[in-house]
């Protein structure tokens, strides 16, 4: 029984290691970007070695899978959030995306430097294919009970829809990351704009 109880808190201890060394590492790349950060400056950052960090990230493309993870999961209870509201998928994503709103202000935040080399990562990394898969399959099944009551469109197999809603939010984020001219919040309401009028139900 003692053996479990040592297994579970060194379990946790590694969990709230590697959580911070992740938050050290979020916080590091906003300020001095990806390529301005180097895993010494992650680990004075958290107080630990460098050795220490490199053993639970070996390089900083494995910090930013870590980071792309924690989005990712951030991402899936966002939509499903939006499956199960009373009022409608699009009246609560519009709510979320409006001017004042806490997820609008987290993404003012975001670094496009940084965003392109998740993107790097997730897409060109063996360990980025299952949060592609998370992420379709996420929105799938917000599409799946939006049909189901009525909301979507019935006349399009729900793998093409699920496609064109991630290729469309992936254009959006794409389009900002190479525009410093353009501001991410309005991609994204475009963008949702777009995915409402293409996605509702035809009238007969």
């Amino acid at each position: 029984m003692e053996e479990v109880r040592d297994e579970g808190r060194r379990e946790r201890k590694k969990r709230a290691a590697r959580e911070a060394i992740l938050a050290a590492a979020r916080a590091c790349f906003h300020e001095k970007g990806f390529h301005g950060t180097t895993m010494a400056d992650i680990a004075a950052a958290v107080d630990l070695s460098t050795q220490t960090v490199f053993n639970y990230f070996p390089s900083k493309d494995h910090l930013m899978l870590g980071l792309a993870e924690t989005l990712t999961t951030r991402f899936e209870g966002i939509l499903r959030e939006l499956g199960e509201g009373q009022g409608g998928t699009f009246p609560m994503l519009t709510a979320m995306l409006a001017d004042g709103g806490d997820f609008l202000e987290a993404l003012r935040t975001v670094r496009r430097d940084v965003y392109v080399e998740m993107v790097r990562v997730v897409l060109t990394t063996e360990g980025g294919r299952p949060l592609v898969h998370r992420v379709d399959a996420a929105v799938s099944e917000l599409l799946a009970r939006n049909q189901a009551i009525g909301r979507a469109r019935t006349d399009m197999r729900l793998e093409g829809l699920t496609q064109l809603v991630v290729n469309s939010v992936m254009g959006s984020l794409l389009r900002w990351m190479a525009d410093p001219e353009v501001a991410l919040e309005q991609q994204l309401v475009a963008c949702a704009m777009f995915l409402h009028e293409t996605i509702r139900v035809r009238p007969r």
